[in-house]
């Protein structure tokens, strides 16, 4: 086995000395991340009047499919042959 404690010349590592427990336990302290807490401010949204009159009605349009899917679904009449029909040949127009 090589002794590397004699190596000499320009290309060597600098000698390093051992460091104090104190300097240690400073290095570490300073390697521990306290966890930081983001302030918490107020969130602001700002919709224009046409984007509150498209949500409103688009809203009102989905509450109301909604709805009568849901009753269909009830009653039994909302799977349908046709329906089925329409599902696969759009499936197979994907697919293809």
């Amino acid at each position: 086995m090589t002794n590397v404690n004699h190596i000499s010349g320009p290309a060597s590592p600098a000698r390093l000395d051992p460091l104090s427990p104190a300097t240690e336990r400073r290095i570490r302290a300073s390697q521990v991340a306290e966890p930081q807490v983001a302030a918490r401010g107020a969130d602001q949204v700002d919709l224009s009047e046409e984007a509150r009159q498209l949500d409103h009605s688009q809203g009102t349009i989905r509450d109301d499919l909604v709805a009568r899917i849901r009753a269909e679904i009830r009653a039994g009449t909302y799977d349908t042959p046709e329906r089925l029909d329409r599902a696969l040949e759009g499936l197979a127009q994907d697919i293809l």
